[in-house]
């Protein structure tokens, strides 16, 4: 549970903030927050499906499918996003 907590600290995006601020400014740092929004979907369905494979395959079936799964989500994810909001 504790490597669990660890692995999901958020010092990438914490980083990302902070060089994105200082790059382009509170609405460039707030594009990308919105982006991670956006993408929080295809992760957890990324997760559900590793945790759903696991205990069924091996490791590398079930990464492999897990990735391939979060490509796909993430993809429709921005087609109907883009969709909404093309005007």
């Amino acid at each position: 549970l504790l490597s669990a907590f660890i692995a999901t600290l958020p010092t990438l995006s914490i980083v990302t903030f902070v060089f994105v601020y200082r790059e382009g400014g509170q609405e460039a740092a707030l594009s990308y927050a919105k982006g991670l929004l956006l993408f929080t979907p295809a992760w957890l369905s990324y997760i559900g499906l590793f945790v759903f494979l696991l205990p069924r395959t091996d490791i590398w079936k079930a990464l492999v499918l897990s990735v391939f799964l979060y490509f796909f989500v993430a993809f429709l994810t921005k087609v109907v996003y883009e969709g909404f909001y093309k005007g």
